[in-house]
């Protein structure tokens, strides 16, 4: 069963996304890691065949994931440095994916056939990238909505929602349809928020976010 539009729902997405830029108002918000990190993707995606850039990306990387939980106890990169994710800054970073960074899948040459095509082939370079032990779901997905800003992160929250809002909670052929269809349906709701704090400043931060990281804010 696809996504069902709710008009209760609906009327929540204001305060959700509320909820979630108070984040910058406190000192020093751990927020913010994920606007700095997403921005020298941005800048520096072009330059990774030089050695610096691929340091700085993959330690900037590193830093902002650890901010939002992925380094604790028994995960896989609390067993590893920074330099177990160069190999995943290459993977996304490569030019033939230019074209995912926020990505906006409300633009009438959004196309979700190559979308699902090249989010997959991505999961499954950095799944091979990786290698044994897989790295779970949730730091695959968190790798792109950092890098890229073109798919939520499939947390333990984000899922929950998802199941509430009939999305299949992964990351997926149909779970990629199930989250396109979600956004076209709360797109009227999705840009005004969107028009409210984009290119705007909260804590002196800029905030540009894309379609998929409110996606993942109202789902949070």
């Amino acid at each position: 069963m696809p996504p069902v539009y709710s008009s209760k729902f609906a009327a929540r997405i204001p305060t959700k996304i509320q909820n979630f830029m108070t984040l910058y108002n406190l000192p020093y918000p751990r927020a913010q890691s994920y606007d700095d990190c997403h921005n020298e993707f941005v800048q520096k995606r072009k330059n990774i065949s030089n050695s610096q850039t691929l340091n700085l990306l993959s330690v900037n990387l590193y830093a902002c994931l650890a901010s939002w939980g992925m380094i604790s106890r028994k995960s896989l990169l609390m067993q590893h440095n920074y330099q177990v994710l160069t190999d995943a800054v290459k993977i996304v970073c490569n030019s033939k994916y230019d074209w995912l960074v926020d990505v906006d899948v409300y633009s009438s040459g959004f196309n979700k056939t190559n979308y699902i095509y090249d989010v997959t082939e991505i999961k499954n370079r950095l799944l091979n990238a990786f290698g044994k032990p897989a790295p779970s779901e949730t730091l695959i997905s968190k790798i792109m909505l950092i890098t890229l800003g073109c798919i939520p992160a499939y947390d333990s929250k984000v899922k929950a929602t998802m199941r509430q809002q009939n999305i299949k909670p992964i990351l997926d052929c149909q779970g990629m349809v199930d989250i396109i269809e979600f956004a076209k349906q709360y797109k009227n709701e999705i840009t005004a928020q969107m028009k409210i704090y984009n290119n705007q400043k909260i804590n002196n931060v800029m905030i540009n976010h894309s379609v998929m990281k409110y996606v993942d804010a109202i789902l949070w």
